[in-house]
């Protein structure tokens, strides 16, 4: 008779588990710190890199940074320098953080009530003649700020001194004084020969203007000269709808007309400082985590940010988003939209979600800054060819014919085709492609 095989011992299956899970979680989290990735050597040099710097006494920057302080007579550009110099004892930290002194401020309330017309969204010039005593009121109340405004025009130069950081979250550019100031213009348009001496005010306005698009070293300043601009070209348009211009005046509008040059094209140094503002962010994630209340705390925060991964990507994106920013505009759309591409593949990883969720898509509201100043130089293009078609008294139903002759200089950057006829509303259309349809730019012949 066969012996009988002895009995298998059964297995203690449920011990692993009760175990598996802990052990798997706690080797994870000890992993943690080693998943992440050293920082590319050049993220650390990129954002190094500076322009060489304005002297203060030509910096129209510092006036800006001191365009609201008190008394009415005071001197906005040393109070600007004196803010400077305490925001940078704060970053350093040689000043205890939010004790930075408040400097005293203006009694005055800028706001932009219906009365003050914006060039972008109405006839301003058509509003001066028939509604005047509305705008005069509101320019009377801030007349201070629209004096501070003008007198910026006598620096030569304009260069950001002062970073966005723990110290200063924005410069409070005055962009709303500046929709007032350009009413004011608009009220000596309409004034008995009025209209030379508007185009002057508002040649030195686009100088200065100009000159904060080209010395912006942030995306904020870039975007406040760009969005300056766009009103500033459509309150020219509305003053050369008025009939034909003078020699000395079409000089002034041709003068305002110069194609952008090449710094003001330039948008790397915006987006050098916006990739340098995200790795101090990093920096402070990373000291937070070093204070964290327990050591599975400090681990399991390695997992869902991981500071060398997430600069290694955001850089990346940085450089995709200068190629695609270096590119004319007949090209970048379609270079942008890989770029884009590209930033939805990352999505959200397993490991460093934090990292991909608070950093890994900004890049992609960067593209909106080159776009801008694309459609910036459209705009341009299309006053331009409104001047030659008062120039020349180019009418309605010539209005086709004469936009099929227009320059390569004066085509739609995008397209390179001519600008647009819209023969039901008289208008001119420079159009942007694609989904941005709606910043289509609109000129009345």
């Amino acid at each position: 008779m066969p012996s009988t095989p002895p009995a298998r011992p059964r297995k203690r299956w449920w011990w692993k588990l009760i175990l598996g899970p802990p052990v798997m979680a706690a080797s994870v989290l000890w992993l943690a710190p080693y998943l992440d990735e050293n920082v590319d050597p050049d993220v650390r040099r990129t954002v190094q890199q500076s322009r060489p710097a304005v002297p203060d006494e030509d910096n129209a920057y510092l006036a800006i940074l001191g365009f609201h302080v008190a008394p009415a007579d005071a001197d906005i550009h040393a109070a600007g320098k004196a803010l400077r110099e305490e925001y940078r004892e704060l970053e350093a930290g040689g000043t205890p953080k939010g004790k930075v002194r408040e400097a005293p401020r203006l009694d005055v309330v800028v706001e932009l009530p219906d009365d003050v017309c914006v060039p972008r969204a109405r006839a301003c010039i058509r509003r001066a003649r028939e509604t005047p005593e509305r705008m005069r009121k509101v320019v009377r109340e801030n007349q201070v700020l629209v004096d501070r405004l003008i007198s910026m025009a006598r620096y030569p130069a304009f260069q950001e001194a002062t970073q966005p950081g723990a110290a200063l979250s924005g410069v409070p550019y005055p962009v709303k004084v500046h929709m007032i100031l350009l009413n004011r213009i608009a009220l000596t348009a309409v004034e008995d020969g009025g209209r030379v001496r508007a185009l002057g005010m508002l040649a030195e306005d686009t100088r200065m203007m100009r000159m904060v698009l080209r010395g912006a070293t942030t995306v904020a300043g870039k975007l406040v000269g760009v969005f300056s601009l766009v009103n500033i070209y459509h309150l020219l348009s509305q003053m050369v709808r008025e009939g034909p211009l003078s020699s000395e005046e079409d000089a002034l509008v041709q003068g305002m007309l110069s194609p952008l040059d090449a710094a003001e094209r330039d948008v790397e140094a915006a987006l050098r400082d916006e990739l340098a503002r995200a790795l101090r962010d990093m920096d402070d994630l990373d000291a937070h985590r070093g204070a964290a209340a327990s050591w599975a705390e400090e681990r399991f925060t390695h997992l869902i940010f991981m500071d060398g991964a997430s600069a290694n990507r955001l850089f990346q994106h940085f450089r995709d988003v200068t190629a695609a920013a270096g590119m004319p505009a007949h090209e970048f759309n379609s270079r942008a939209d890989e770029v884009r591409r590209r930033m939805e593949r990352d999505g959200a990883p397993v490991l460093n979600g934090l990292g991909a969720r608070l950093f890994l898509q900004l890049p992609r509201d960067l593209l909106e800054l080159p776009e801008g100043v694309h459609d910036l130089d459209g705009l341009m293009r299309l006053v331009a060819i409104h001047r030659l078609a008062v120039m020349q008294g180019v009418g309605a139903s010539q209005v086709a014919t004469f936009l099929g002759g227009t320059p390569p200089q004066l085509v739609n950057p995008y397209t390179q085709k001519p600008m647009e006829w819209d023969a039901p509303s008289r208008s001119l259309v420079f159009r942007p492609p694609g989904l941005r349809d709606g910043k289509a730019q609109r000129i009345e012949l």
